[in-house]
């Protein structure tokens, strides 16, 4: 096979592990109801579990593995792995932080890719001030260059020199710049406000020194008190960093107690009720549109991982077609999906007024009901040939309770030829 041997070994431990302790995967990849990829990522993620557990994991990963495009697979793999690993997390995590590193991997056409394998509250810190800066930037005036360009080169300045040109030269006064949009679908105002502060803030070097990433972590209420009175989490389950998943308690306590960049999501840990979001700590968006990528995280497209936070909230039965502006009618979808499904199917051809000529309706979405009737948050997306695809929200939120209707009305008349002595 030419291959080095430590790619060689890999394939030798995929193939042990498949035909020892996972019989459920190698029959799924041999009927071809999941991917090689999807099968290395089951193997990954069982490493270091007992067989038992390793049996557990199969029994609730694989039906997802069937359903989900691998990267999305991934993130419910590593958070399922954390419930049922024997070691740990806080353990795990530092000796993994032992074997951080820098490096730097040559590709073609005179170009090179960086990366980093640092602390994941670290790694998702830094790529939300990078996206920060990043957007500010593709909103001057004159900017030609994408959001995708515009990170990879703020990145580079910031290692390079510690600044985003053009650098500035006045004083150290802060501004505060503000950009409103409306989404044309869902109605759902939006204000993204972002500070610029001057090269002598104390914090850093350039202009954007002061820009800090909001990064959200959830901690289970419980679990918090039982690591800060020095017993064990129980079975309250790790604390998770929104765009990662779960991380070390004693990160999570130390974000929540001091980190002003990030967060507090405290929930309920029999419920899974949202019982603070931190409304004090910075100026928040609609608070639907907050709801709806809390419980979402990414996008809901079949095949899309993009970040909630940079994704549109749709409207799945259409604002024009009499959809309601609820919790159990919007979703975060990628601007392409989302231009996608509002699209009809056509030939190419157009009719006398101009347009496409229709040839079918696009894609549609129907949310899963409970026995009341309310949405659970998984949506099941409909192809234009009738393919369906299930995609569960990345955080399960309890629905709200069924208002009861107010009780009849209850008009009495006394009849006063009844005999009332007895009263």
């Amino acid at each position: 096979m030419n291959v080095p041997d430590r790619t060689a070994q890999i394939l030798i431990d995929d193939a042990y592990e498949l035909t020892t302790f996972l019989p459920a995967t190698l029959d799924a990849l041999r009927l071809g109801r999941i991917s090689y990829r999807h099968a290395a990522a089951i193997v990954t993620h069982t490493a270091g579990l007992d067989p038992a557990s390793k049996l557990l994991f199969e029994e609730a990963a694989l039906p997802t593995a069937c359903e989900q495009p691998v990267s999305k697979f991934t993130n419910f793999a590593r958070k399922l792995r954390e419930r049922l690993n024997p070691i740990a997390l806080e353990e795990r995590h530092r000796t993994a932080y032992q074997k951080r590193e820098f490096a730097v991997d040559p590709k073609q056409d005179g170009m090179a890719e960086i990366s980093l394998y640092i602390s994941a509250v670290d790694g998702i810190a830094i790529q939300d001030r990078i996206y920060a800066i990043a957007d500010m930037l593709h909103r001057q005036p004159g900017e030609e260059r994408t959001v995708t360009q515009l990170r990879a080169d703020v990145a580079t300045q910031i290692l390079q020199d510690g600044d985003i040109y053009p650098p500035t030269t006045g004083n150290s006064d802060t501004t505060t710049e503000a950009s409103s949009s409306t989404d044309t679908d869902t109605g759902i105002a939006t204000t993204a406000d972002t500070t610029e502060t001057a090269a002598t803030d104390q914090r850093g070097i350039g202009r954007y020194a002061g820009i800090r990433p909001t990064v959200m972590v959830t901690v289970p209420v419980l679990a918090m008190l039982e690591k800060v009175n020095g017993e064990e989490p129980g079975e309250h389950g790790p604390a998770e960093l929104d765009g990662y998943g779960p991380i070390p308690m004693e990160q999570a306590i130390e974000l929540a107690g001091s980190a002003t960049s990030f967060i507090r999501l405290l929930t309920h840990p029999e419920t899974g009720t949202v019982l603070s979001i931190g409304r004090d700590r910075y100026k928040p968006p609609p608070d639907l549109a907050r709801w709806i990528r809390f419980r979402d995280q990414v996008c809901r497209g079949p095949n899309s991982n993009r970040r909630a936070k940079d994704c549109d909230i749709d409207h799945n039965v259409a604002w024009a077609q009499g959809g309601d502006t609820a919790y159990d009618n919007l979703a975060a979808i990628a601007r392409s999906i989302h231009t996608t499904k509002h699209s009809l199917l056509t030939d190419g051809t157009t009719g006398p007024d101009g347009k496409p000529t229709n040839r079918g309706e696009g894609w549609s979405i129907s949310h899963e009901r409970d026995h009341q009737g309310r949405s659970t948050g998984t949506l099941i997306w409909t192809t234009p040939t009738g393919r369906k695809y299930v995609s569960r929200p990345a955080v399960k939120i309890q629905p709200p309770p069924v208002k009861k209707p107010p009780p009849e009305p209850f008009d009495w008349v006394p009849d006063f030829d009844t005999d009332t002595t007895a009263f």
